[in-house]
C-alpha cells in the first residue's frame, strides 16, 4: 500500500460520483458526515480497509489491479453493496472474505469461473429500505465586482452676463479673457449703472457722458441716439446699448492699431486714454494734457514725473495690471 493514497476534491466532485457504490465507506472511513458539505480543495484519505478505492477514472498506472488483487478487490466491491443491503457490515464481509483461502489456485479458479451477480433483483428477503441521499456539487461562489457609477458633470447654465460677455468677445473677435480684465479695471464688473463721481464716466465700460464731443456721445449717435446737448445721456444707455457701444468703440480702436498687438494691454489702454492718446504715450512724446489725464489715471503715483518718464510709468504700470 502506498505511504499516501490521498484525493483532493475538486469544483463539481460528490463521492458518489467519485467512488460510486463506495462513497459511504470512504466518507465513514474520513470522519464526513455531510457529504453535501464538500470543501474545493479538502483532501480525502484512500487507505480504505488495507486496499486502495481510487476516484472513477483516476486511476494511475501503479493503482490498476491485476491478477487475485483484481479478483479481490472486484469481490470485496460486490459483496459490500450485496451485504450493506441485507443489514451486514460491510469490515466483517470483507474480513471474511480475506479469510478465506483465496491464496489457493483451485479457490481463485473456482471463484474467478464463477460469475458474479450484477443485481439483486430476485430475493425478496433484502430490506430495500435504504436510499443514498442527494449530494449537492461543490460550487465555488461567484463574486461580482464593485462597479463604481460614473458620475457626469451637471452642465449649468451661463449666466447673463456671461452670455453676454461671450457675444460681445463673439462680435468683436477676441477671446473673453480681455475683456473681462478690461471691465474689471473699468467699473469692477459690477453693473451698467455705475457712475464715476471724479468724471462724467458712466456704466459697464466707462464711457465719457459730458458733452458732444464724448466718446460716449459719439457712439449713441452712431447707435441712433437724437438727444439734444446737455440732455442726461446716461438715461439712454441701457444695458444692450452699452453693449453695443462697446462693441462698435472696441472693433474701432483695433483697426485703428495696425500692427500693434491685440492684447490685454493695448485694448485696455486704447480702451483708457482713446486710440490717438493711447499711441501719444507709447511715442513718448505727450502733451501737458495728455500728461494730466495719465497722472488722473494712476491712483496717486507717479505725480512727480513729466515727459517720457511720465509715459514710461504709465505703460509699467498698466502693463502690471493687465498681465
Amino acid at each position: 500500500m502506498p505511504a499516501e493514497n490521498i484525493y483532493r476534491i475538486k469544483e463539481g466532485d460528490t463521492l458518489s460520483d467519485l467512488f460510486g457504490q463506495n462513497w459511504q465507506e470512504v466518507a465513514a472511513f474520513n470522519g464526513i458526515d455531510d457529504p453535501t458539505k464538500l470543501q474545493v480543495g479538502q483532501e480525502i484519505n484512500l487507505n480504505l480497509y488495507d486496499y486502495s478505492i481510487v476516484p472513477q477514472g483516476q486511476e494511475s498506472q501503479e493503482q490498476q489491479l491485476s491478477g487475485e488483487d483484481e479478483f479481490k478487490s472486484g469481490a470485496a466491491d460486490w459483496a459490500t453493496s450485496f451485504f450493506r443491503e441485507v443489514g451486514a457490515d460491510a469490515r466483517d464481509v470483507y474480513e471474511d472474505l480475506s479469510a478465506s483461502s483465496i491464496e489457493d489456485d483451485d479457490v481463485f479458479s473456482s471463484f474467478t469461473n464463477s460469475p458474479m451477480p450484477t443485481s439483486l433483483e430476485g430475493m425478496e428477503d433484502i430490506d430495500s429500505s435504504f436510499q443514498m441521499p442527494e449530494e449537492t456539487p461543490v460550487v465555488t461562489p461567484v463574486v461580482t465586482p464593485v462597479v463604481t457609477p460614473v458620475v457626469t458633470p451637471e452642465e449649468t447654465t451661463p449666466t447673463p452676463e456671461e452670455s453676454s460677455l461671450s457675444s460681445i468677445a463673439k462680435q468683436i473677435g477676441l477671446p473673453e479673457g480681455p475683456l473681462k480684465t478690461l471691465i474689471k479695471l473699468e467699473s469692477g464688473n459690477v453693473g451698467y449703472d455705475i457712475k464715476n463721481p471724479k468724471s462724467s464716466a458712466y456704466g459697464k465700460y466707462q464711457f465719457m457722458t459730458g458733452g458732444t464731443k464724448s466718446t460716449g456721445f459719439a457712439y449713441a449717435k452712431d447707435l441712433g441716439y437724437a438727444g439734444k446737448p446737455g440732455e442726461d445721456l446716461r438715461a439712454w444707455m441701457t444695458p444692450d446699448k452699452q453693449d453695443q457701444m462697446f462693441v462698435n468703440f472696441t472693433k474701432d480702436n483695433m483697426k485703428g492699431m495696425g500692427s500693434l498687438p491685440k492684447d490685454t494691454f493695448h485694448i485696455y489702454g486704447a480702451h483708457q486714454q482713446g486710440l490717438k492718446g493711447f499711441k501719444e504715450i507709447l511715442s513718448g512724446n505727450i502733451s501737458e494734457t495728455r500728461a494730466a489725464k495719465i497722472k488722473a489715471n494712476l491712483n496717486g503715483t507717479g505725480q512727480d514725473l513729466e515727459g517720457k518718464q511720465l509715459a514710461d510709468y504709465w505703460i509699467k504700470y498698466w502693463k502690471a495690471k493687465t498681465n
